[in-house]
């Protein structure tokens, strides 16, 4: 999406003022959900994260399968996926609910982080904007965007002028106030 395009949806009030500062603010500040669906095994989490996640993910999760059906096909999963095709999803809907359901109810800090970490593989936010932008990028983008917009109606002003003269239904002395109610 154009920096124009994001300063209509988001900014506009303040492009409208010359608030230059706050339009970068306000794009800066946009994010969007960014979701991976690859399968995951504990492998490409160590890759992903660190190999001491992937230990403490490891014992967390052959821990929390002696005790639930549900956690024991999640290990198993993990452990025998191949993390191309077969493996665990983190992306899914249920599945990030029933993680943040776990870290909700975890008392112990360093496995709510290694859990909070695992969880944000799958589905994360980023910056909408690639890089950050600035006042004077923001200014510059919008009024080339006005410079354009403005050629474009002088062009369909001109080629309105000289059509009605074209068919003598306008008169040479009558173009000067043609032209003004066109741009109008």
């Amino acid at each position: 999406m154009s920096l124009v395009s994001l300063i209509n949806q988001h900014a506009l009030s303040a492009a409208q003022a010359g608030d230059w500062s706050a339009v970068a603010d306000t794009l800066n500040a946009l994010t969007r959900e960014v979701r991976d669906p690859q399968p995951w095994n504990y492998a490409k989490i160590g890759e992903a994260i660190s190999p001491e996640v992937q230990f403490a993910a490891a014992a967390y999760m052959a821990a929390a399968a002696k005790v639930s059906d549900e956690m024991a096909m999640s290990h198993q999963l993990l452990l025998l996926g191949d993390g191309e095709k077969t493996g665990f999803r983190l992306d899914d809907d249920h599945r990030q609910g029933r993680m943040q359901a776990i870290i909700d109810a975890e008392s112990d800090p360093q496995a709510k982080a290694v859990l909070t970490a695992i969880k944000s593989l799958g589905r994360r936010t980023a910056a909408v904007l690639p890089v950050p932008t600035n006042a004077l990028a923001c200014e510059a983008a919008w009024r080339s965007e006005q410079v354009r917009l403005l050629t474009e109606k002088w062009h369909q002003v001109d080629q309105q002028v000289r059509a009605e003269i074209a068919n003598q239904t306008l008169l040479a002395g009558d173009v000067a106030s043609r032209v003004a109610a066109l741009l109008a």
